[in-house]
């Protein structure tokens, strides 16, 4: 869904790249670290794993996308 909506707004193939970039780093990246964390958790560890869960499991990152690449298209003007 959050491709379909940057895709909306911004219709470039550049624009579709960077979102699979951002999704790619997400899933490769830091779904890994927040299931190692979650699955073996220690005191230090337990402070982390909320924050990583809503970076990971929500479509934070996607989202965050929006205004960075209307910033960066804006200033291109």
């Amino acid at each position: 869904c959050m491709f379909l909506i940057v895709y909306t707004l911004f219709p470039l193939s550049s624009t579709m790249r960077l979102g699979i970039i951002v999704f790619l780093f997400g899933a490769l990246l830091l779904l890994p670290v927040y299931l190692i964390l979650a699955l073996n958790p220690g005191d230090f560890t337990v402070h982390y794993i909320p924050h990583l869960h809503r970076i990971t499991m929500n479509p934070v990152l996607m989202l965050l996308l929006i205004p960075a690449i209307y910033l960066q298209r804006r200033r291109l003007l």
